[in-house]
């Protein structure tokens, strides 16, 4: 039995894949919604998820996206989005020089 909360987020996130287009925007895709992932355009996602609980800040991203308040978030396939990570080398660590 999905819960409530589920359910609630679940049509959030179909609202918001619906906002953005509902395809990948570099392939396409949109057979199966569950492999389509909100990108942030220049890659620093991370930074704005940093110590913030997941499902809080998800509910507010597709609140925002629906809204039309978030013009920095794209819609890609899980594919294309790796992809574009690795281009992008978004999953590079920064350099830490350390002198002594």
């Amino acid at each position: 039995m999905v819960s409530k909360r589920t359910k609630n987020m679940r049509s959030l996130r179909r609202k918001a894949i619906e906002k953005l287009g509902g395809k990948c925007v570099r392939c396409g895709y949109s057979d199966d919604i569950r492999a389509l992932t909100f990108d942030h355009k220049d890659g620093r996602g991370h930074i704005e998820r940093e110590g913030i609980n997941p499902s809080a800040y998800l509910r507010k991203l597709y609140q925002q996206i629906i809204a039309g308040e978030r013009d920095d978030i794209q819609l890609l396939c899980a594919n294309c989005n790796q992809i574009k990570a690795i281009e992008k080398r978004e999953f590079e660590k920064e350099e830490v020089i350390v002198r002594g």
